[in-house]
């Protein structure tokens, strides 16, 4: 294998292993709501979802839902869709300010590392986008300089 082809698969790899972030939060979330109490691990919104409330069903419907929402920006995100990545981290980051009223700090902390290893994932993408558009401009030039005349 080359080493471009080397360079690619490892940003690809990474990439996919920051996405899957989204996964996690997924599973956090339905995890804190089967638990039942505000917990650091889950959403922020679910945490005011809980608080406001009283019917246990609604509060782990909706903890469902969010948690089917961020794992579809996971299964998106791993394709290296820069935009799911970024609106999925704008959300992520929104409900940390709302962990942040609620004063769960170590939850506030969890969102903070998930967003940096997120933003991770963007980086990796972008930079295997670049690759790829040097390739595909290599091998046009390559075209250009090999044809004949009057044959493009």
């Amino acid at each position: 294998m080359n080493n471009i082809a080397s360079q690619k698969a490892a940003l690809i790899r990474a990439q996919i292993r920051s996405a899957n972030r989204f996964f996690w939060i997924a599973g956090f979330t339905v995890f804190s709501a089967v638990v039942g109490y505000a917990s650091a691990t889950g959403l922020g919104i679910s945490t005011l979802v809980n608080e406001y409330v009283a019917n246990k069903s609604i509060d782990v419907g909706f903890a469902l839902f969010m948690a089917a929402v961020f794992a579809a920006f996971g299964y998106f995100a791993r394709s290296g869709n820069v935009v799911v990545f970024l609106v999925g981290m704008t959300l992520y980051a929104l409900d940390a300010i709302l962990m942040a009223t609620s004063k769960l700090w170590i939850g506030v902390a969890l969102h903070a590392y998930y967003l940096f290893r997120l933003y991770s994932g963007v980086q990796y993408a972008l930079a295997h986008k670049k690759i790829i558009a040097a390739e595909e401009e290599a091998l046009r030039r390559d075209r250009l300089s090999n044809a004949s005349p009057g044959q493009f």
